[in-house]
């Protein structure tokens, strides 16, 4: 749908913005695979990336998993966007790299 036309195209902002006033040091989304995928036509998840980058999240993955293939029925696809802060994601990495 057309993101003028869909109430619910603002509801990763607003995820976004909650989690910022809440002060979280990561987030987890999850949607369509279009979110990803189409994110050149709609500009959803540019516009998500946006207001995190703007408060010091970085994007550090995107999960894409099959329902069926962790014992679902569905043969639907979902993304997870998942963001950390500046502070958690240098953290972690460091972490990681060590081991």
């Amino acid at each position: 749908r057309r993101r003028n036309e869909d109430v619910r195209s603002k509801q990763g902002v607003d995820t976004a913005e909650l989690a910022v006033f809440f002060d979280a040091d990561a987030v987890l989304l999850e949607n369509v695979v279009e979110l990803v995928d189409e994110d050149h036509v709609h500009g959803l998840l540019s516009d998500v990336i946006s207001v995190l980058e703007q408060n010091g999240f970085v994007l550090v993955c995107v999960f894409r998993l099959k329902d069926a293939d962790f014992g679902g029925i569905s043969s639907r696809v979902r993304v997870f966007p998942y963001f950390e802060t500046k502070d958690v994601a240098t953290y972690t990495s460091s972490k990681l790299s060590k081991h």
